[in-house]
Parts: structure tokens; C-alpha cells; sequence
């Protein structure tokens, strides 16, 4: 009996935790498409896996999908693949090295320094209190991150100098704005 108890225990404890959020993305007030993120938990590994689909102008389709894996709260990989109408667009690696991590885009491979606690993955799960700065794993650099009310931060683009905003709701994001210049538009959550 003591073993069959044990046993059941092990099992549960070991079995993973998930949740998944969906979001539209919508700009000028037209749903152009979709992104869904899944976090999944397990002993010390922490797991976000996103997909995402968005018809632009012109027939052009874009889709991306990432997926990041943390053990004991620091990143082990980040692989990041985007499409154009189907056609590889990019691919971002990042993985841990020792006490630094490199960073893969598109087959040059640079070191960042030190090691990546917090990623845009995270964001959707996890508001980011207290942090000054986000990992981007679509460019392999940190992004500034500032509070500007309670649930309510700017994130900004260091490639660009473009503002998001992204909104909380409970410590989880409920709506991004995005500015990219030629379009803006927002991530909305979707309760299904």
C-alpha cells in the first residue's frame, strides 16, 4: 500500500500544469488574425509555445511560431521561426552557454551577455513588475520596459524606438497596442 501511494503521488506531482491564452489581432477595428500562447509547467521547466497567423495587405500572409523553455527560472533555448506566404522569413535561435547566452539570427551567431531571466514569452503570463528591460527573441537584444500606471507598461523598441503598450489584467495580459509605423494594431484577448 505504502508503495502504491508513493507511486500516485510521484505521477501527480509530476504532472505538467498548462494554460493557454488567445488573443485576436486586430487593426483599424478588423480581426487579421490570431495568436495563441500555451505555458506549460513541469518539475523545474517552464515551457511557451506560440503560434500566430495574421493576413496583411495585398495577399501577404504571416505566420511565426516560438517556442522557449526555462529551467529553475532561466532561459535554455528560444527558437523563433517566422514565414511570408509559406517562404522561411527568419529564424532566431538563442540557447545557454555557461553564464552567457548566443543569439542565432538567420545564421550569424552573436553572444549576449549574461543570462536571460525574462523574455517577451514570459509577458503573457507574467506582468512585469519591477523589470527595467525584456529579452526580444525575434532580435536577440533587450527591450526597456516602463511602468506608466498600475497594469499598465511601455515596452520600446530599441531597433526602432517604437512604443507598445501592453495591459494587465491580474498579472496577466489582457490587450497589447502596437505601433510598427506603416500599421498599428493590438493583440485583444479572447475568452473562449
Amino acid at each position: 500500500m505504502k508503495i502504491s501511494c508513493a507511486l500516485i503521488f510521484s505521477i501527480i506531482s509530476s504532472v505538467c500544469l498548462a494554460q493557454s491564452l488567445d488573443f485576436d489581432i486586430v487593426s483599424k477595428n478588423k480581426v487579421m488574425g490570431s495568436l495563441s500562447v500555451v505555458k506549460s509547467e513541469a518539475n523545474s521547466i517552464t515551457k511557451y509555445e506560440i503560434a500566430s497567423k495574421i493576413d496583411l495587405v495585398f495577399g501577404i500572409d504571416y505566420k511565426y511560431s516560438l517556442v522557449s523553455v526555462f529551467k529553475n527560472g532561466v532561459l535554455q533555448k528560444s527558437d523563433l521561426k517566422s514565414y511570408i506566404n509559406d517562404k522561411p522569413n527568419s529564424l532566431v535561435l538563442t540557447s545557454i552557454h555557461g553564464h552567457n547566452s548566443s543569439v542565432s539570427i538567420n545564421g550569424k551567431t552573436q553572444f549576449y551577455r549574461g543570462l536571460i531571466y525574462y523574455n517577451e514569452a514570459s509577458m503573457y503570463f507574467q506582468e512585469p513588475l519591477g523589470r527595467g528591460e525584456i529579452y526580444s527573441d525575434f532580435l536577440g537584444v533587450n527591450k526597456t520596459v516602463k511602468k506608466i500606471d498600475d497594469e499598465t507598461y511601455e515596452v520600446m523598441n530599441v531597433s526602432n524606438q517604437r512604443i507598445s503598450t501592453y495591459y494587465y489584467k491580474s498579472g496577466v495580459l489582457e490587450s497589447v497596442t502596437v505601433d510598427f509605423g506603416i500599421i498599428e494594431f493590438s493583440l485583444q484577448r479572447q475568452y473562449l
